[in-house]
C-alpha cells in the first residue's frame, strides 16, 4: 500500500501506521457523543498494515452506562494532524469524513 507523500493527506487505503501524529474526533450517529482518540492508541490495537477505511469501519461508541454501551456507528469523523499536545497543540491539517452507506458496505467520503 502506498506511503502518503510528505505533507499529503491520507487516503482510504493509507495504512494506519502512517497516521501516528494524527487524532480522530468521532461523533456517534445514535447518541451524538463526541470522542477524541489519538491515532497512536488505535495503532496499538489494530494490524499495522490495516487500511484507514477498514479501521474506521470498526469504530463504535462506548457512551451510555457501562452495562449498556451505545455501540452506535460514527456519523462523522475528523482526522486532525496535530503538533504538540495539551494547551500548546497546534492544528496542522484536518479532513472531515462522513459515511456513505451502500447496502451493508460503508464508504467514507470527504465532506470538506
Amino acid at each position: 500500500m502506498p506511503e502518503p507523500r510528505e505533507g499529503g493527506l491520507p487516503t482510504p487505503v493509507t495504512p494506519i501506521r502512517y497516521l501516528d501524529d494524527w487524532r480522530f474526533e468521532i461523533v456517534c450517529e445514535a447518541c451524538q457523543r463526541r470522542s477524541y482518540v489519538r491515532a497512536v492508541e488505535v495503532i496499538r490495537r489494530v494490524p499495522q498494515d490495516a487500511p484507514l477505511y477498514r479501521v474506521l469501519g470498526r469504530f463504535r461508541c462506548h457512551g451510555g452506562v457501562p452495562e449498556y454501551p451505545c455501540r452506535g456507528r460514527p456519523s462523522r469523523i475528523v482526522l486532525a494532524k496535530v503538533s504538540g499536545s495539551g494547551p500548546t497543540a497546534q492544528l496542522r491539517q484536518d479532513i472531515e469524513l462522513r459515511p456513505r452507506r451502500q447496502g451493508n458496505a460503508i464508504e467514507w467520503e470527504r465532506s470538506r
